[in-house]
């Protein structure tokens, strides 16, 4: 097995899923390059990781932004609105992707739904970096995933909030606006060739555990007074 082979894994995240030994990053590379030609417009939310802007200037793409709010009681960015996004689709006819974070490093969860049924109604794809959101829709008490939200693509860095080694990472792919040869030749363009099978056996290593183990471990966790 490969990076770039399918690992379908649709009972735990809903969706085809590639796995990734370069982390979010090599991800979101792939991500905007498959959807993206040259010179192409990209709407972004303008508190993305620095990986999407590379992606963007790798594909010369015209950008953009769209700003979330901010919470001032914290000194964070919040939510990207769906009424912004939609403003911004309605006012530049030109877009052809979107591209945002949720959750958010600071934890600020978006309605991913909403923004996907924004930009599908103009067959635009989403992006989601939901790459500290991996543990979303796992539990019923957690808030839905990107995946079940809808969007096109959803990337997440397991290695965060799940047990598996750093730089790992999964790219999820649903729906009908994502040509998969295409997003597979750029996994292949920004991953190497010469992949670490330690690290793609930690990768399945942490589905099997969350195939066998998930209620027994959030069960525990949600038990610690936790508050959300």
């Amino acid at each position: 097995m490969t990076p770039e082979d399918t690992f379908f894994t649709e009972e735990i995240f809903g969706a085809e899923t590639y796995l990734l030994i370069n982390g979010s990053t090599g991800g979101i590379l792939s991500a905007v390059s498959a959807v993206l030609e040259k010179g192409e417009t990209l709407l972004m939310a303008r508190n993305c990781h620095k990986a999407a802007y590379h992606a963007a200037y790798l594909r010369e793409c015209r950008i953009e932004y769209c700003y979330p709010e901010f919470l001032d009681a914290y000194g964070i960015c919040g939510v990207i609105s769906p009424e912004k996004l939609q403003k911004k689709l309605e006012e530049n006819k030109g877009i052809q992707a979107v591209f945002i974070t949720s959750p958010t490093y600071d934890g600020v969860i978006s309605d991913v739904k909403e923004i996907v049924c924004e930009a599908h109604k103009r067959n635009i794809p989403v992006i989601v970096d939901e790459a500290h959101g991996a543990h979303l829709g796992l539990d019923e008490r957690f808030p839905k995933s990107a995946v079940e939200c809808g969007a096109d693509i959803v990337i997440h860095s397991i290695h965060k909030t799940l047990p598996a080694f750093t730089q790992t990472a999964l790219l999820h792919v649903q729906g009908e606006l994502i040509d998969r040869n295409r997003l597979q030749r750029f996994l292949q363009i920004y991953q190497t060739s010469s992949p670490s099978y330690i690290l793609m056996a930690g990768i399945e290593q942490c589905i099997s555990i969350l195939e066998k183990d998930r209620n027994m471990l959030y069960n525990n966790f949600l038990k610690q007074n936790i508050q959300f």
